[in-house]
């Protein structure tokens, strides 16, 4: 091969290389009616109700002590008490708790998938993923926190669904090939409050050639929430 004929080769790899870096880019950038549609929906956050309503939360999760055994613990959360008073276990297993399960219980852990749904999902990353009608999907990065290291977080994809005609979400999702994390959200009628109404998580493990599979579920309802002046819930 001759000099001019490398050259020529190099300048056509290299003219490739751009062509699909801006057809990439170009394809990321969000339009200006999704970025608002996108925009709209996730500061519409369900933190919110925190601090404002009381919910009840069921909890489905691993016994520590029984692989195979699942526990349901009732925890009511009460606005009207301060810091770690707010949460309330009520009961385990449809009753009341025992000393070991009220020993054993740690409030200070309550609450944290709120603050989890809000820190994970980068959405200056955002990209339009699917058009299910009245449901766009838009593909999220993942940014380290204190619970997703720098590495797993490149690994992870979240999604994001979003109801067109209300503007507001109604999932979240963390998708990799070991580890989903799903947060439902809607509107809770006797309220009238955006919430977040479930989260689950499923992971598969695997230690000394045997695989386990663990699923944790949380849901939230009996919301109960402050009057205004007019008599009516009052709104964020």
């Amino acid at each position: 091969m001759t000099e001019g004929s490398r050259r020529k080769t190099v300048h056509v790899k290299f003219l490739v290389v751009l062509v699909a870096i801006m057809s990439i880019q170009a394809l990321a950038k969000l339009s200006e009616a999704d970025q608002e549609l996108l925009d709209t929906a996730w500061n519409v956050s369900p933190e919110q109700v925190i601090g404002e309503c009381g919910f009840l939360q069921t909890t489905t999760r691993p016994d520590e002590y029984e692989d195979t055994r699942y526990l349901e613990e009732k925890i009511r959360f009460d606005p009207s008490k301060e810091g770690e008073d707010a949460w309330e276990l009520e009961s385990v297993d449809g009753a009341l708790p025992s000393v070991e399960a009220l020993s054993e219980f740690r409030p200070e852990r309550q609450g944290v998938y709120f603050d989890l749904l809000n820190s994970q999902f980068d959405l200056t990353g955002a990209s339009f993923h699917e058009d299910k009608g009245d449901i766009r999907t838009f593909k999220v990065p993942l940014q380290k926190t204190e619970s997703i290291p720098a590495g797993m977080a490149k690994k992870l994809t979240g999604y994001i669904d979003i109801d067109v005609p209300t503007s507001t979400l109604r999932a979240a999702k963390i998708l990799v090939d070991k580890f989903n994390q799903t947060f439902l959200f809607d509107v809770d009628p006797e309220v009238d409050r955006f919430v977040l109404r479930e989260m689950s998580m499923d992971m598969k493990m695997g230690a000394l050639g045997q695989s386990h599979e663990m699923t944790l579920s949380v849901k939230y309802s009996d919301f109960e929430c402050a009057l205004d002046e007019t008599g009516l819930n009052s709104q964020t």
